[in-house]
């Protein structure tokens, strides 16, 4: 097993989770390795380990979920479960809820749960002084546009694709020029040289470049180029907030954007 005990295998484990979850939503197993010390560990992981361990937290959530609603509900249409991006992953929790009598479960975006915070803590300070404190049955659905007419303009979405990509917290422009990633240096130092965690990363590893008006990755590696956990294979269009992954267990480069000056809001 791996040492959890340290802080480095508890923060990987954490960050790579989610990928694992994603590849299990469409494959039955997803072969998992990562370094604990000088020693490297794997293990085969499976749709039904997830779902037998997690059988039976999802039966006690739906027990609980129905019980609560067999006393309280009063909508014939049966109650509606919000899941978080992360929580809707989970393999077997959505058959298991979907067990509960006319059950309506909806997977919501990721960050849903932080801008609902958000809403509710508006609400919450626009009370009047004097006024009582207001109170909350529910959390709003996160919603397109303005929230309501006292909410501050946001900040305008320029950019829908990544304009940079960041490694050791410096950010790499992405042009139509390839950006090499690997271990050899670049003699004009536009490449990414790849340090740390180096096992299974080639020399030239693969390169990102603006296609048109796609970012897109070609992958020239021995052992594999990973997006979000998920191989590549060949070439793959890039999008923003991807992270990709160069050997095991290998480093994350980062598909950010940057907002143009003329854009800023003051």
């Amino acid at each position: 097993m791996v040492p959890l005990h340290q802080a480095a295998s508890e923060q990987e484990l954490y960050d790579r989770l989610p990928g694992v979850l994603t590849q299990l939503c469409r494959n039955p197993s997803v072969y998992f390795e990562m370094t604990g010390g000088s020693k490297v560990y794997h293990v085969t992981l499976t749709h039904d380990l997830f779902y037998k361990k997690g059988a039976p937290v999802f039966e006690e959530m739906r027990r609980l979920i129905g019980r609560f609603y067999d006393r309280y509900g009063k909508s014939q249409s049966g109650p509606v479960l919000m899941l978080t991006d992360r929580i809707a992953r989970l393999p077997g929790i959505n058959d298991m809820l979907a067990a509960i009598k006319n059950c309506n479960i909806i997977a919501l975006p990721p960050g849903s749960g932080a801008l609902g915070i958000i809403r509710s803590m508006r609400r919450l300070f626009e009370q009047q002084a004097g006024n009582s404190a207001p109170f909350l049955t529910s959390r709003p659905l996160p919603a397109e546009g303005p929230i309501s007419p006292a909410e501050p303009k946001r900040r305008p979405e320029v950019q829908k694709q990544p304009s940079h990509i960041l490694y050791h917290n410096l950010a790499y422009p992405i042009t139509e020029k390839p950006l090499i990633i690997g271990l050899q240096r670049v003699a004009d130092g536009s490449g990414i040289r790849i340090q740390g965690q180096i096992a299974g990363v080639s020399r030239k590893h693969c390169a990102v470049q603006l296609q048109g008006n796609k970012v897109v990755l070609n992958d020239y590696s021995t052992y594999g180029t990973f997006v979000d956990e998920n191989p590549v294979n060949g070439t793959m269009i890039l999008l923003l907030g991807q992270t990709v992954r160069v050997g095991t267990p290998g480093e994350n480069l980062k598909l950010i954007a940057c907002l143009d000056k003329e854009t800023d809001e003051t």
